[in-house]
């Protein structure tokens, strides 16, 4: 299990009756992407704790589990100067999360979990693959929190 440390709480929102505490495992990654899974599991993690101090404990301690599997990450072309010039793709980052009681009945479930964000192309390779990691970076973080905010606002 991965931790994020330093962060503060921000508020708390209503979590479903009997979930005070979740344990977060590492998603398993099913894209090519080497790392996604680690950067994903740290933002989830960071996502949770910023709305609820002592919220992510060992799953020894959890009342619940958030588990998952990244299903793909997938690059478009959404821009050209010319048929040959790509100057803007996509990527498209889908995720599938289950959170389960310490029984392990589902409590919470989205098998389509999707975040999409562009990002710029240029003759320069190196600068093309850092746009391509923010918009990675971006999109994992949007997807932490949209995964957090349909677990709270979901019941």
């Amino acid at each position: 299990m991965l931790y994020a440390c330093g962060y503060q709480s921000s508020g708390s929102q209503p979590l479903p009756t009997g979930v005070d505490t979740v344990a977060i495992h590492v998603v398993t990654n099913r894209s090519r992407q080497t790392g996604l899974e680690v950067a994903l599991t740290n933002a989830l993690v960071k996502e949770f704790i910023q709305h609820r101090k002592g919220m992510v404990v060992d799953e020894a301690q959890a009342q619940s589990v958030l588990s998952g599997t990244i299903l793909s990450l997938q690059t478009d072309v959404t821009s050209r100067t010319t048929t040959r010039t790509v100057v803007q793709r996509r990527i498209t980052i889908t995720l599938s999360l289950t959170l389960n009681n310490s029984s392990g009945d589902v409590i919470w479930e989205d098998n389509n979990l999707r975040s999409r964000q562009s990002y710029s192309v240029s003759d320069d390779a190196i600068a093309t693959e850092a746009n391509r990691r923010q918009a990675i970076d971006r999109a994992v973080r949007r997807l932490a929190e949209d995964a957090y905010n349909g677990i709270v606002h979901g019941f």
